[in-house]
């Protein structure tokens, strides 16, 4: 977007400023003629679009057309191509709950079939999960339900939302191309609740279902029905890719030591309109002072500290140390993993790395550092200033991977 170039050229201005190297090779001359630049690019997963739409079915004898846009969506998560096969419902395709529940049965085979699966996972009345206290379990993810389906064969995916869930994406229809991707090779398409019970209600004739009346058996597992029903499933999409860049500057070591490297380094990009990665919806402002200025701020002042200080120590050994803002963090990491597949020195060189992540709130006096037991010595090292500082410092048991540090 617009404010990530800005924000990519904020980093890099100070950077400079503060005299620091630049560490990546670079197209052309780059840096003053030295072939090296500040941005480490890579490629995104870019966006997609969808060039063909369309979801037909032979319903109890009758022949209906879906309109793209108003009735259904084609799925990113899927791939291109066509399909057409019997209509089974699913439930919500999952066969890895809690306590061995699971959508299928034992001998599930949906070989060249249509598979209609709801969203989510099973609800209570108030439409909450049955299997999280907040939101929904990672077994609700688009890509474990995928799964279920295609490791029995199933040669498209009708994706729709059940009523009554307790999540404001619920009402809608995802955006063309939108769910993510690279999940699964065959068509996906999420209906409508209201497109989805016109085509049950002409596959059951007078006692037909609905999905109302589908959700109480899919939320209790085993829910696979076979319809009166044939669908027909034409996806095309095609990708363009986009470049990430990570900032990064090189504060140069020295002696024995300069050949070590220490990356210290927050990631750049957030959520803005939360167009991706957002659980409020598409459209809405995320600010980004918490996630992640904050952290993007602490390595420019850490940056400028510490070349403002570095020749004082003369000719003491010290390793090199680089900072990096790293890009498409909130896409899954994608932009550190560019950086670990492609580093400036090998990989056995980096004896540390310190992530910044969502540092600003400090609510209630206190600041949560993780991982101090993860390198020898450096729980040692850090309890001085633990103990200097007048944030209460909270320290967890366990290591949260989700950031860049993993």
């Amino acid at each position: 977007s617009p404010g990530m170039e800005l924000a990519k050229d904020y980093i890099e201005y100070h950077f400079r400023a503060y005299g620091l190297e630049a560490p990546f090779p670079a197209e052309g001359s780059g840096e003053n003629g030295s072939g090296l630049g500040y941005r480490h690019q890579f490629e995104l997963r870019g966006t997609m679009e969808v060039t063909e739409a369309g979801l037909a079915a032979l319903a109890g004898g009758r022949a209906m057309q879906f309109e793209a846009g108003t009735d259904f969506n084609v799925m990113g998560i899927g791939g291109s191509g066509a399909a057409t096969g019997g209509v089974t419902f699913v439930g919500y395709g999952i066969d890895n709950g809690p306590d061995d529940w699971s959508s299928f049965a034992a001998d599930t085979d949906l070989t060249g079939e249509i598979a209609l699966m709801l969203r989510f996972e099973p609800m209570d009345e108030e439409g909450n999960s049955r299997w999280a206290d907040r939101g929904w379990s990672r077994r609700a993810g688009f890509g474990n339900k995928l799964r279920g389906v295609l490791e029995r064969g199933a040669a498209g995916v009708i994706i729709v939302s059940p009523p009554g869930a307790n999540d404001p994406r619920a009402g809608e229809l995802i955006e063309p191309g939108g769910g993510g991707s690279g999940m699964g090779s065959v068509p996906v398409v999420m209906m409508s609740p209201e497109a989805a019970d016109r085509m049950l209600a002409a596959s059951g004739g007078d006692g037909s279902p609905t999905i109302s009346s589908l959700r109480p058996m899919a939320d209790e597992g085993g829910a696979v029905m076979r319809l009166d029903a044939v669908a027909s499933l034409n996806a095309m999409m095609e990708r363009t890719p986009m470049i990430g860049e990570n900032v990064g500057g090189l504060l140069r070591g020295r002696g024995e030591l300069a050949d070590e490297y220490i990356v210290i380094g927050g990631h750049l990009d957030h959520l803005g309109m939360g167009y991706f990665g957002s659980r409020s919806g598409a459209g809405q402002l995320h600010p980004g002072a918490d996630d992640n200025a904050s952290g993007s701020a602490g390595i420019l002042l850490m940056a400028q500290r510490m070349s403002e200080r570095w020749e004082d120590l003369g000719d003491t050994p010290r390793r090199s140390i680089l900072f990096m803002c790293f890009d498409g963090e909130e896409s899954g990491l994608i932009g550190s993993r560019a950086y670990v597949d492609d580093p400036i020195a090998p990989v056995e060189a980096h004896k540390l790395m310190m992530n910044f992540d969502m540092i600003g709130r400090i609510t209630g006096g206190r600041v949560s550092v993780s991982g101090a037991n993860t390198a020898e010595g450096f729980g040692e090292w850090l309890e001085p200033y633990f103990e200097r500082t007048p944030l209460t410092v909270v320290q967890p048991e366990r290591m949260s991977g989700a950031s860049d540090h993993t």
